[in-house]
């Protein structure tokens, strides 16, 4: 008797451990819901979802995107359209390009225009930063955003450009792209800084007679998904969960290997 009281005991009690594996995060995430967060859990991972990207065939072979503060702060901008499903925040932004010279570039400043501008262009400014530092290598702009950026689906511009003294460092190109997608990159010169006949948005090749080798501009925008506040998990983890299980099972197999010697003794 005192045998199966034992084994029923050690099987109640594996039953309890994987009841507290399933049942104990799911109790935590709603204390740490209704506490707006308690500082001793962490926040669930976060995952990166791209929204839009246009990398093939990227060339060198683009236009000029910066800002001169040896110039009086003059700026040649581009910008390139991209489209959005759903609504989304965009928080990562990585564009191609390279150097006249060898750089470095200094801050970067983003922008985001609706397509509300004279021919479908660059129109009313719907999100910007400015002094974001790049973390890419290189010529390559990659940039993280403050997450104040969220677009409804639909097509927008996206501009972004370096301050980077031209005496100094020579200039930024924004390599293009034969994706073909959308209408080919816009471009102005609005301090006419080299002349050019776009002293507001102008297509690119069409109007300002940029020779770039592709009509699109290789870049790529995301978000990550998932702060932490909608999907806590305990601080101790999944690896938490599963040694609490490990312990109440070998407890368990202890005693009833003690029971049963002591039934054999007897």
């Amino acid at each position: 008797m005192s045998a199966s009281r034992t084994v029923f005991g050690f099987r109640l009690a594996l039953l309890f451990s994987l009841g507290v594996t399933l049942l104990l995060p799911g109790t935590l995430n709603a204390q740490l819901r209704d506490s707006d967060g308690a500082a001793s859990f962490q926040n669930a991972a976060q995952v990166f979802m791209p929204i839009f990207e246009q990398y093939d065939d990227c060339t060198g072979g683009g236009p000029a995107s910066q800002q001169f503060p040896d110039f009086g702060d003059s700026v040649l901008q581009s910008a390139d359209d991209f489209n959005v499903s759903g609504n989304r925040p965009i928080n990562h932004i990585v564009a191609l390009g390279s150097f006249s010279l060898s750089g470095p570039m200094g801050p970067i400043t983003f922008e985001i225009y609706d397509i509300d501008g004279p021919g479908n262009l660059p129109g009313t400014l719907i999100c910007s930063e400015v002094g974001i530092v790049s973390e890419g290598d290189d010529a390559t702009i990659d940039v993280l955003l403050d997450g104040s950026c969220h677009l409804n689906s639909g097509a927008y511009w996206l501009s972004i450009y370096p301050v980077m003294s031209f005496t100094d460092f020579g200039q930024w190109f924004w390599s293009s792209n034969s994706s073909g997608f959308g209408s080919e990159f816009a471009f102005q010169d609005p301090d006419a800084l080299v002349g050019n006949p776009c002293s507001t948005w102008g297509l690119g090749v069409t109007d300002c007679g940029i020779g770039a080798t592709f009509p699109n501009l290789c870049f790529g925008i995301g978000s990550f998904i998932g702060d932490g506040g909608d999907y806590p998990i305990p601080a101790t983890g999944p690896s938490g969960a599963i040694v609490l299980v490990l312990i109440v099972m070998l407890t368990s197999l202890f005693y009833l290997k003690r029971n049963r010697k002591r039934g054999d003794a007897s």
